[in-house]
């Protein structure tokens, strides 16, 4: 999938794409601005914050994109946006993160060994 899209801020798409095994060359000019208030953001990933090599390659701008299309089409078979998914973004994986960050959540109100 080529991916044309400013700014991503949770990539549904993306995702959707990847859940389904289909690799991403995704256009990132790695800034944003909001128009309404001429805010500009810069980030390196503003376009696909969970983007890696494993699912999909990068480019700034029509001369980058001619030049990564064709490495992009050859690594088609080594990408492995399915598998990213599974590890990465699965209902489990998040499960797993969410209940994590519940048990490290230090509550004032509650009284640990370490604080009791």
């Amino acid at each position: 999938m080529i991916y044309l899209q400013e700014v991503e801020s949770q990539g549904i798409a993306l995702q959707e794409s990847w859940a389904k095994d289909v690799p991403t060359l995704v256009w990132n000019k790695e800034f944003f601005v909001y128009p309404n208030i001429n805010y500009k953001v810069s980030d390196e990933n503003i376009s696909a914050p969970y983007l890696t090599e494993q699912n999909g390659m990068f480019f700034k701008n029509a001369e980058e994109f001619d030049n990564k299309l064709p490495i992009f089409i050859k690594k088609l078979k080594y990408f492995t946006p399915g598998q990213f998914c599974r590890e990465n973004l699965s209902i489990e994986k998040s499960t797993e993160i969410y209940a994590n960050i519940i048990k490290n959540i230090q509550l004032p109100w509650i009284k640990t060994k370490k604080n009791s």
